[in-house]
């Protein structure tokens, strides 16, 4: 139940379900894929394996079109790395950021 509770906390913020109504109607991520192979930087790219909404196909589809990036699949994880497994995510993030290659 908490962890249910962590995962749907953003969407009790007030404006949340405008500013998805604005998203859908604007197309989503339409958009996206024509300009994602535009992205010029270092680019670390982390994904949960189980993600329910964007399936890793979508993860290794980024890591294709964007120069210099690194994917990492997150074993048991869903599409909310950063609350499912906190730890894990923020030791890539700062290892990525320690490489020396940014």
């Amino acid at each position: 139940m908490q962890l249910h509770i962590k995962l749907v906390l953003h969407q009790e913020m007030s404006g949340w379900n405008d500013a998805m109504i604005s998203y859908v109607k604007s197309g989503g991520y339409i958009d996206l894929a024509n300009r994602i192979a535009q992205v010029d930087k270092l680019t670390l790219i982390l994904w949960g394996e189980t993600d329910d909404m964007l399936p890793s196909e979508d993860a290794e589809k980024f890591q294709r079109s964007i120069a210099n990036s690194q994917l990492i699949l997150l074993k048991n994880c869903g599409h909310t790395p950063q609350i499912e497994q906190p730890q894990i995510t923020s030791q890539h993030i700062l290892h990525f950021l320690n490489s020396g290659k940014l």
